[in-house]
């Protein structure tokens, strides 16, 4: 039966094929007319969900405090050492920063105030146990400088760091020696030079320059002459 319907529908397609053409042509323009009155696509597939559900709110809530990546400028900064990085970043930020008609927030990353107060926090454990390691071993160097920030401050700080790297050399060789140690070993080595080695080695060895900032005792003493001139110019008077 469907076989014989088919035939049919076929048999008249040939016999009137020219009507068969103009109505499907005019049905045609009909759907299309209808269409493109009655239809739209929209390609954002965030309107795809209504805004009124509270999860979608809180979304958009989140994207105005936080920005997505796609709006996001990412300034990538290569010069020769870190400090030089260090330094053209500072110069970036502060010329940037005034700008908030163009630029919502500046961050750096990996720095900033927040990090360097609190950049030990994000560290792993293992980490944050070898920094404060090498911290302790250079608290005489670091407490030197602080103390004295001039030209001897850094000369006792190399000094320091001399007397280390000798202790480690020491230590390669499977002998353990206390600073004292090293400091009359270095001695008696200077002892058994003959004269011209030993000019050789107190030519190399940096002079530490006159004009350095007075003592404690000295400062009392010049704090106690002042007052004795104040005190004469008054009875002067």
């Amino acid at each position: 039966m469907l076989q014989r319907a088919i035939v049919t529908i076929v048999d008249c397609c040939t016999r009137y094929a020219a009507q068969i053409i103009g109505i499907a042509v005019l049905l045609g323009l009909v759907t299309g007319i209808y269409a493109a009155g009655h239809f739209a696509i929209d390609a954002d597939v965030n309107k795809l969900i209504s805004k009124q559900l509270p999860w979608r709110q809180r979304e958009v809530a989140f994207e105005k405090s936080f920005p997505p990546k796609e709006e996001t400028i990412l300034a990538v900064i290569d010069a020769p050492t870190s400090e030089l990085a260090t330094q053209a970043t500072t110069a970036l930020i502060q010329k940037l920063a005034p700008q908030k008609d163009h630029f919502h927030s500046i961050l750096e990353a990996g720095g900033g105030p927040f990090f360097a107060k609190n950049g030990l926090l994000f560290l792993p454990t293992q980490e944050v146990i070898g920094l404060t390691k090498k911290l302790g071993e250079a608290k005489p160097l670091i407490q030197t400088l602080a103390q004295d920030s001039n030209l001897r401050g850094l000369t006792t700080a190399l000094n320091y760091a001399l007397i280390g790297v000798l202790k480690q050399r020491c230590i390669g060789v499977g002998i353990a020696m206390k600073k004292s140690e090293l400091l009359r070993a270095g001695l008696m080595a200077l002892q058994g030079l003959p004269d011209e080695s030993l000019s050789q080695v107190a030519a190399a060895v940096e002079r530490v320059k006159t004009g350095r900032p007075p003592g404690k005792k000295k400062r009392k003493k010049r704090k106690k002459k002042n007052r004795k001139t104040n005190r004469t110019k008054r009875r002067k008077h």
